[in-house]
């Protein structure tokens, strides 16, 4: 996904300021990797539905997806915890931590697809995306790559 880099962008940033309430490790993972899983099953044909970002890129989905997915990463907290160590992300590491860092994750990840794939809707079961060209191309550019310098400076 070439809009990775702005998800991890976008979880170190916003892990920074949020690191004492979330476990910025999760956070990065939900936010960079988990979400993507949907587009891939997509793509290779594991998982029909509207397009390659269907119901779990809504607002909606990201509250249940968000806890499932930072209950399974407090579930495995054991086999990342040497990463975190490497990469300095030492945050708190309880399962409050990870519930609160999968939600937080999973909806900014929808926030910063919404705006630029078509077949995104957000506000499911609304058929709408008021997201999409809500600003020009070249101001979510402009925004996205200041998040990136921002996110990779923290």
């Amino acid at each position: 996904m070439p809009f990775t880099t702005y998800h991890l962008a976008s979880g170190l940033l916003v892990g920074l300021f949020l690191k004492k309430w979330v476990n910025w490790l999760a956070l990065l993972i939900i936010t960079t990797i988990l979400v993507d899983v949907e587009p891939i099953l997509v793509v290779t044909g594991v998982w029909r539905q509207w397009g390659p970002h269907g119901v779990l890129h809504t607002f909606i989905a990201s509250i249940p997806m968000g806890l499932a997915s930072g209950a399974l990463l407090y579930i495995t907290r054991g086999t990342l915890r040497s990463l975190r160590v490497k990469l300095y992300l030492e945050s708190d590491d309880n399962l409050k931590s990870y519930l609160v860092a999968g939600v937080i994750g999973w909806l900014m990840h929808v926030l910063l697809d919404a705006p630029l794939y078509y077949d995104i809707r957000p506000l499911y079961p609304l058929e709408v995306n008021p997201l999409r060209s809500s600003l020009s191309i070249e101001s979510l550019w402009v925004m996205y790559d200041a998040l990136l310098v921002g996110g990779f400076v923290a």
